[in-house]
């Protein structure tokens, strides 16, 4: 590969460095779609990192959708990726000798034209405090040697103990400080996870729509993951139990939005779930979602349940900059979690961690939080009302989603792959749902997930009316091939009478 080993001697993280080289390789097309992708091992020996590093960064291309695997097959470049040059690959390649070429943007066209962005997995990097982020920075940094801690495997202990006391103030779990495992994100978290309480023959139940990347994670180390069903949860928990079959893991997502009805009978199925779980001792996994949400589990417990793991990642609300995220295990498992954690090189440094740890404490990241999750509910808000202006009734997914809402493309509408691919040549970015683990009766290949975080709410408006436009464009274009069609199969069956 067109590789450069990573620098050691610089203050970026080998992880990011590797991350930024392989998405460059991408954005320009060196790496096109479908490219089969070295094994990890193989990379890691040939770059001189470790395979961990490798790993999680080949996680993150598949979360943010420049990779995609095949279990049992290996991991290539994706058909669709999201920058212009690949897209342009996959457009030409298409066959399609009838359509006029959908050719996207180049980045530097696309930076130049009007681009509405409606990818999901990112933030609007406007609201990073970035004055208060700097101060803090600074204040670690002139203090020096004082304040290094031991760096300890779980992470420093003063961003741990923020980390506890803040879920006791803010979100009502109890933990103690060293129940706190600091971790650099989703991906590392999923990792360590699937290490800890999975392996070949045991179940992962999971609520829908459940990513790919870690569906991929879990699969690797030969579990299976089943999709919990929204409603007659007891029915399928109570028939899994009588067969013996051996469920290691339940994989949460708490409500953050929705109506007050859905919000209640979430609720309602999440304690159905807990009790449950206490009584077989299966472990529980909370994933809070990009907002932090308020969590039914401890509303419902009122503390942190004995086989209960929250999970968060800080740079949904933080940006990229602050690539931290927390677990918060059960007393029996912060050991071996913590020797995993430790088993990553992910270059998480003692500067970052004390700066986030004082951000807290001094309540600048609850501040923060509130602001952000005010303005993502507007946009929210600005998002569905637009699509309802523009289309007729579209069936949209509002159930608890943490940057995105998922839209069910009517029959007569083109494949959401079609509408991705024209939509970026008119300047809207999106995605097409691309879940491993989908709802039962959810329709593959027609469902776009348009996020709401990148843009404001005039932004979105804008971008909404162009999406109708490239659509409608879309449509009429398929309607004269199909017309076509009818004339050609008319003008066969005279000639074969």
């Amino acid at each position: 590969m067109m590789l450069v080993p990573p620098d050691r001697s610089l203050k970026k993280p080998l992880q990011t460095q590797l991350f930024e080289q392989l998405q460059e390789l991408i954005h320009s097309g060196r790496l096109a779609p479908l490219t089969r992708m070295p094994a990890t091992r193989e990379l890691a020996k040939e770059l001189s990192v470790s395979r961990t590093t490798v790993l999680l960064v080949y996680d993150e291309l598949v979360a943010e959708g420049y990779l995609q695997t095949e279990p049992a097959v290996g991991t290539f470049v994706s058909a669709h990726p999201p920058c212009a040059a690949s897209r342009l690959a996959v457009a030409a390649s298409s066959g399609d000798d009838r359509r006029p070429p959908e050719t996207p943007p180049r980045e530097d066209d696309a930076a130049a034209a009007a681009s509405f962005d409606f990818r999901s997995g990112g933030g609007d990097e406007r609201l990073f405090p970035v004055k208060a982020w700097r101060g803090l920075l600074s204040r670690v940094l002139r203090q020096g040697e004082s304040d290094q801690e031991c760096d300890h495997p779980a992470g420093l202990e003063r961003l741990r103990g923020a980390v506890a006391r803040w879920l006791a103030a803010e979100r009502g779990v109890l933990a103690a400080a060293e129940q706190v495992v600091i971790v650099s994100g989703r991906p590392q978290a999923q990792q360590i996870l699937a290490r800890l309480l999975l392996d070949r023959g045991k179940i992962a139940l999971v609520d829908t729509p459940f990513p790919r990347s870690a569906a991929a994670v879990f699969a690797g180390v030969g579990a299976r993951v089943l999709p919990l069903p929204a409603d007659d949860v007891a029915l399928v928990l109570r028939s899994l139990e009588a067969s013996r079959q051996r469920v290691a893991l339940i994989w949460l997502a708490p409500p953050h939005h929705g109506a007050a009805q859905a919000r209640l009978s979430l609720w309602k199925r999440q304690e159905l779930i807990l009790d449950w779980a206490c009584r077989t001792g299966v472990a529980l996994v909370e994933d809070e979602g990009a907002d932090h949400g308020t969590s039914p589990l401890a509303a419902t417990s009122g503390n942190q349940p004995g086989r209960m793991i929250r999970l968060a990642a800080f740079s949904p609300t933080l940006g990229r900059g602050a690539r931290l995220g927390y677990m918060v295990m059960p007393r029996d498992l912060v050991e071996p979690a913590t020797a995993l954690r430790a088993s990553f090189e992910d270059g998480r440094s003692w500067l970052e961690q004390m700066a986030l740890a004082r951000f807290i404490e001094e309540g600048g990241y609850a501040r923060h939080l509130r602001r952000v999750n005010k303005t993502y509910l507007a946009r929210r808000a600005a998002l569905t009302e637009a699509l309802r202006r523009h289309f007729e009734a579209p069936r949209l997914d509002l159930s608890p989603a943490a940057d995105h809402i998922r839209w069910s493309l009517p029959t007569d509408f083109p494949a959401a792959a079609a509408v991705q691919r024209h939509a970026w040549s008119r300047g809207v970015r999106l995605d097409v749902a691309d879940d491993e683990i989908a709802a039962p009766g959810s329709e593959r290949g027609r469902t776009l997930c348009l996020g709401y975080a990148r843009m404001d709410e005039a932004q979105i408006a804008a971008g909404v009316a162009k999406l109708a436009a490239a659509m409608e464009e879309l449509r009429v274009l398929d309607l004269r091939i199909g017309r076509q069609d009818a004339i050609a199969g008319s003008w066969d069956e005279r000639d074969f009478a």
